[in-house]
């Protein structure tokens, strides 16, 4: 071929070459235009991101920066942060593009070679479309950067103005020079809210507006009040009668339900209507809506510390009770309760008027410290009384006792004793001057107690119609909660976890820290370039237990439908069923890992590296498991072969992942690592068949005709059943022993298994064969020859003559 084709022949694939690149490039074109135009506007964003965190580091270089200016600008950085983390994902996904583009285009071309032109100003462009979004990905991420330093700096600040202001040292109620001055601020806060309702009726707008809206919010308050005073009572009433006549358990179970969904949504009700008539109404000005907007929350406290108090103690029928109380102490706990809970609806209620008034501290702690000592001592009188509670017996459930001690006993004995603290040391540190943590310290606990107590009386409510719904009649009585499984302990963490984030709001975090976490469980971490998330985890999850579940259904499949109809034996189906398991668990892993998209790739380097430790800890288990491979394939020993091993004779029950089970003869059940099945000695007496050799020793006396045994013996195992004809059973003369004749058989039998007792059955016809033949069956005699009688014979008499 002359050099004049060659040239024409590379000049056609060049063409054809540029060709492609030229259709794939436009292709990809649009692609790239779209993220061009997003790069810019990462590039424009980041200006407005630095105004941002330089507002906020001017807000925490100034000392009089409030907890809401903070919080506000908190709001507006955790956003930022959230546009910079997308923009830093863009980035990288284009950055990803670019430069799988730049690979399609080949590498550069050397000097004096030459490209397609297209190819050639599309590989410079595809350049400096990869050094901008280069560098909007470094703007991006030193923008999150800053943002999260910036959000870490604001919430210590906000965290160390809340602890100040625990701590700080203020006027002590107690002093009585402090008094006069609170009973003016009372007096004159009474006499501001009788001006504002007097105010809005001399006012002949407000009050022709006020008598329009009468008629509707008369009735929203008057159906309010009926729905607190008497629609409850009676629904109350009439269920309580009901559950009084009714014995049956589930008749219980529901109608306990409805009575404690009719005390709690009922008088919430009319709450929630009594309140919407008195906004409707309107009378009052600035004072007096302080107090009605703190009227939610009130009423909240009080309903809710009622629902408590009734669910918990039961003061009207016995068997709902989740104390062990009588009923005198019933109602004892039940009054307290809901005592309890008005005393922290009053100063809740009190710190909304307060705050509107911008009372002094003076003012503030005075009177705050009467409604805070009632308060503890309601709270000591519920101690006590679930003091007598534990001594007399345990928390309980008419559902099952062990669910609720695990989940109540422990809990109720710590709480008690924390009550006892709190009601102690509160009022002390009020009295002190101390009364924002006295505030801090008591309502929080108390709100805390009360979350638990919803919790309790939920997890009680739950067990109990599961009971109901599990048992088959009305008259079971039996113990039915262990057929619940993990059921009730999974019903207690999902209560449980639903309790945290109100629990941590009760003790002082933020909305903004919980969402703080809940955007760190949604964005994830980054570990080794990739970021896994809350999102992907449950993704992964959620895949992986699909596929393992579909994984059972097939090794339940095989082993009890499909399996049984092969040839296959059982140790053959087994290593089979449990080969499909491995297979399956991979390929559910795989599917789960690929579905959710998480790239893997990146964590090679760090999982090398783990590797290496881990390897050294893990070597042992690691043989194991893949000696346990070996058995499945090679099957040198499979389920119900007898073996020996280590010194242990038995059959196989189970080859698993890492170990082997053997059952011995005793039926105690030995576990074999693996490893010691493929590295050691393993005798297998049902390896290949299950035939195998029986030997029967036999001793007869001296002088006995030798074939005359022989020949008794010989007939004995071949007329056993079990004895097979070919190799034919021997009979051995082993030698001349210190008491008998020896002599063996030995037979191969159909199924070793019966081994013993085919040696059992043989003994039993030798016996009996020579007894009929008159041939004895020796045992071992020995004569004891004395050298000096005498002499000892003298000895023995001469200590008897001594007497001793």
């Amino acid at each position: 071929m002359t050099d004049q084709k060659l040239a024409t022949y590379a000049r056609l694939a060049n063409l054809c070459l540029s060709g492609i690149l030229t259709l794939c490039l436009l292709v990809a074109a649009p692609q790239l235009h779209a993220q061009s135009e997003e790069d810019t506007s990462i590039a424009a964003q980041t200006a407005t991101w630095s105004r941002l965190v330089q507002r906020g580091e001017t807000l925490i270089a100034s000392e009089e920066a409030t907890v809401a200016e903070l919080d506000a600008v908190r709001s507006d950085l955790a956003e930022q942060r959230s546009d910079a983390l997308s923009a830093e994902e863009s980035a990288q996904a284009e950055l990803a593009s670019i430069r799988a583009t730049l690979e399609s285009l080949g590498p550069k071309p050397a000097e004096g070679q030459t490209e397609a032109e297209t190819v050639a100003a599309e590989r410079v462009n595809l350049n400096q479309r990869l050094q901008e979004a280069q560098a909007n990905l470094l703007a991006a991420r030193a923008a999150r950067e800053d943002t999260a330093e910036i959000l870490a700096r604001i919430d210590s600040r906000m965290r160390t103005q809340f602890s100040n202001r625990l701590i700080s040292l203020g006027p002590s109620p107690v002093l009585p020079q402090n008094w006069p001055g609170a009973a003016i601020a009372v007096v004159s806060y009474f006499q501001e809210l009788q001006g504002e309702v007097l105010s809005t009726l001399d006012n002949r707008f407000e009050r022709e507006r006020t008598l329009q809206r009468l008629p509707f919010a008369g009735v929203m308050m008057v159906l309010g009040l009926l729905l607190l005073f008497v629609v409850r009572r009676r629904i109350v009433g009439w269920v309580l009668a009901y559950l009084e006549r009714s014995s049956a358990s589930k008749a219980s179970a529901w109608g306990g339900t409805v009575l404690n969904l009719a005390r709690l949504i009922v008088p919430s009700v009319g709450a929630a209507l009594f309140i919407v008539g008195l906004k409707t109404l309107d009378l009052f000005g600035p004072a007096g809506d302080a107090v009605v907007a703190a009227l939610p929350q009130f009423a909240a406290f009080v309903i809710l510390s009622y629902w408590i108090g009734h669910s918990i103690f039961a003061p009207a029928i016995e068997r709902y009770r989740l104390v062990t109380l009588n009923d005198e102490d019933a109602h004892a706990g039940s009054f307290w309760t809901q005592i309890l809970g008005l005393f922290a609806a009053l100063q809740f209620l009190l710190a909304a008027i307060l705050e509107q008034q911008q009372a002094d501290e003076t003012i503030a702690a005075v009177l705050k410290f009467p409604v805070l000592l009632l308060a503890a001592l309601s709270l000591w009188r519920l101690a006590a009384l679930f003091s007598k509670a534990l001594t007399a017996g345990k928390v309980e459930s008419e559902g099952d006792e062990q669910v609720m001690d695990a989940f109540g006993t422990g809990s109720v004995r710590v709480l008690r004793k924390l009550a006892v603290f709190v009601a102690i040391v509160s009022p002390l540190l009020a009295a002190i001057g101390y009364t924002a943590l006295s505030d801090y310290v008591f309502f929080s606990f108390v709100m805390s107690a009360g979350v638990f107590g919803a919790a309790y009386v939920f997890f009680a409510t739950f067990l109990r119609l599961l009971e109901a719904v599990m048992k088959t009649s009305d008259d079971s009585d039996g113990q039915s909660g262990d057929s619940f499984g993990l059921l009730p302990v999974f019903a207690g963490f999902l209560i449980a976890l639903a309790c945290l984030p109100v629990l941590a709001l009760i003790w002082g975090a933020r909305q903004s820290d919980l969402l703080e976490a809940w955007v760190w469980l949604r964005d994830g971490i980054s570990i080794g370039g990739s970021r896994i998330s809350l999102t992907d985890l449950l993704a992964l999850i959620v895949v992986f237990g699909i596929g393992y579940t579909l994984t059972r259904a097939l090794q339940s499949a095989l082993r009890r439908t499909v399996l049984p109809r092969t040839k296959l034996d059982v140790g053959g189906q087994n290593a089979v069923s449990t080969g499909v398991g491995y297979l399956g668990i991979f390929v559910a892993a795989v599917v789960a890992i690929t579905a959710t998209g998480l790239d893997l790739s990146n964590l090679a380097i760090v999982a090398g590296a783990l590797s290496v430790g881990v390897g050294f800890g893990l070597q042992t288990i690691v043989s194991n498991f893949v000696s346990g491979i070996i058995l499945l394939i090679e099957r040198p020993i499979k389920q119900g072969d007898w073996i020996e091993v280590a010194g242990y004779s038995g059959y196989v029950r189970k080859i698993s992942v890492r170990s082997t089970e053997i059952e011995t003869f005793d039926r105690s059940n030995v576990i074999v690592p693996n490893q010691e099945l493929i590295a050691g000695t393993v005798l297998n007496y049902t390896h290949g068949s299950m035939n195998g050799r029986v030997i029967v020793p036999v001793g007869v006396a001296y002088g006995t005709d030798v074939k005359k045994v022989e020949a008794l013996l010989k007939d004995i195992a071949e007329n056993h059943p079990l004895v097979i004809r070919t190799p034919p059973p021997a009979v051995l003369f082993m030698g001349f022993g210190a008491d008998s004749l020896d002599f063996e058989i030995r037979a191969i039998l159909r199924d070793v298994n019966n081994m013993l007792s085919v040696k059992s059955q043989m003994n039993y016809q030798i016996y009996e064969k020579f007894t009929e033949e008159g041939i004895e069956i020796p045992f071992a005699q020995r004569d004891l020859w004395l050298r000096n009688p005498e002499e000892l014979a003298k000895s023995m008499g001469g200590r008897e003559a001594a007497g001793e």
